[in-house]
């Protein structure tokens, strides 16, 4: 969870795309991108698991 939070302050400009908007829209934005990482680590973790253990 680390990880992702770093990423997500490191690149919250990014991910906005400089977007001033409504809040509840920014919210959606920044929820979103950090499910959309939360699946890709979760996916990379399985794979790396499975191959620890000859699956």
């Amino acid at each position: 969870m680390t990880r992702i939070c770093y990423l997500l302050e490191m690149h919250t400009g990014k991910i906005l795309g400089g977007k001033a908007g409504q809040a509840e829209e920014i919210f959606q934005t920044l929820k979103n991108w950090v499910q959309e990482h939360i699946v890709t680590l979760d996916r990379s973790l399985a794979t790396h698991l499975a191959s620890k253990h000859g699956r």
